[in-house]
């Protein structure tokens, strides 16, 4: 057992069907498009190299038999893509939901990698490791994306589950059943103190500042896979311009806002550069 930045006791971890002992991530699906009963069809590795194309859902995943590993082809951007590069995005997002992994108790991402001299980082990496097979160099993008993950599910708890106004020990023993309550009473403590007001207080500030945007109808999709895919389809590079289009046209071309159009044309017609694609 280890302890982490919020004083909290970490369970040793325990794996099953895309759970875990704590925080299974159930609560959070939704924002994933529904990702836990999706049917990917993957290349998936044995122990002796073999290779052969299946189909799979995201609670498999967790249980591949030892040595399989589905494989990962990535861009020149080495982003991941194919529908092997789906299923790691929606798995990414079970490792950021499980709070024996990615304890909420930690305030910042930076802080819960580094957290267990360093040893949590490597912890979460095995457990991608264990079950993908993929270029050394995609580490960087995975704990980019668990980061993003563990960061949303976050704000979602805050909306749904805590209130400003209310007693704090109202708020301590009022929590989501996905969530151990000692990660939940040290969000709660964050949340209320001055700090945790700060950084609220900044984060709808910059909202506030920030340009909007159009609403993507890719769904869980990467602009990577969707630029991939356009390259199939055309025969060459999409320009950053028509990855932007496809990515937010709606099936009435009439709803294609003057909005969308001044955008893209910000943007300008380039090859796709997607390095902080999630």
């Amino acid at each position: 057992m280890t302890t982490n930045e919020g004083g909290m006791t970490r369970k040793k971890q325990h794996v099953q069907a895309g759970t875990s002992s704590s925080n299974t991530g159930t609560f959070n699906e939704s924002r994933d498009g529904n990702s836990e009963g999706r049917i990917y069809d993957c290349t998936i590795q044995d122990s002796h190299g073999n290779r052969r194309r299946g189909k799979t859902i995201l609670a498999d995943v967790w249980n591949l038999p030892e040595g399989n590993r589905i494989v990962i082809d990535v861009n020149k951007e080495n982003q991941p893509i194919g529908d092997e590069g789906g299923v790691l995005g929606s798995f990414c997002g079970t490792i950021a939901r499980n709070g024996t992994l990615c304890s909420l108790s930690f305030t910042r991402w930076d802080h819960l990698k580094k957290g267990n001299n360093r040893n949590n980082q490597a912890i979460i990496l095995k457990e991608v490791q264990d079950r993908f097979l993929y270029p050394k160099s995609l580490d960087k993008w995975i704990l980019k994306s668990i980061g993003h993950k563990w960061r949303d599910y976050k704000c979602v708890l805050k909306g749904k589950w805590y209130d400003d106004a209310k007693n704090i020990t109202i708020l301590h023993d009022n929590y989501p059943e996905d969530v151990e309550k000692d990660q939940w009473i040290s969000l709660v403590n964050f949340w209320r103190s001055d700090e945790g007001q700060k950084r609220s207080k900044s984060s709808k500030e910059s909202h506030k500042k920030a340009k909007v945007k159009p609403i993507s109808t890719t769904g869980t999709k990467s602009h990577a896979r969707v630029r991939e895919e356009m390259k199939q389809r055309l025969n060459k590079s999409p320009t950053r311009t028509q990855v932007y289009l496809e990515c937010h046209q709606h099936e009435n071309e009439a709803e294609i806002t003057s909005q969308i159009r001044n955008i893209a044309a910000e943007i300008g017609d380039e090859e796709v550069s997607l390095d902080d694609d999630p």
